[in-house]
């Protein structure tokens, strides 16, 4: 959608909280309220409205947040990411002979999801 720089990291601590006719409303993360300015939502506006191709108004409210923002669903899906390749390796019959045969040990802070990393 061609978003980038400080308003993609706005954009993705918005969580929308209305949508009436044409008019997209969204709460901003307080904490992230610094990086932001009255400019990055009419861009946004403007590029929302060329991906929905017909106009859109964005509105902008700085405030607490019920955590549905793409960045923490983004994170939540990381976790699930994780906890499944820990359990899988936990589960995998090669670790277990390698922990039993060698007294190998998994650090579980090491295991990472390799799953949507990219970008």
């Amino acid at each position: 959608m061609g978003i980038s720089g400080i308003l993609h990291s706005i954009a993705q601590h918005l969580e929308l909280v209305g949508l009436r006719d044409h008019i997209l409303s969204f709460t901003l993360d307080e904490s992230y309220s610094s990086l932001y300015d009255e400019v990055h939502q009419r861009r946004l506006g403007d590029l929302l409205g060329d991906f929905f191709q017909q106009p859109v108004v964005v509105q902008i409210q700085v405030g607490q947040i019920g955590g549905n923002t793409p960045a923490r669903l983004a994170a939540a899906t990381r976790e699930t990411r994780v906890a499944a390749a820990r359990e899988a390796l936990h589960a995998d019959p090669l670790v277990r002979e390698l922990q039993t045969e060698l007294s190998a040990e998994l650090l579980p802070d090491s295991i990472e999801s390799l799953v949507g990393t990219e970008g």
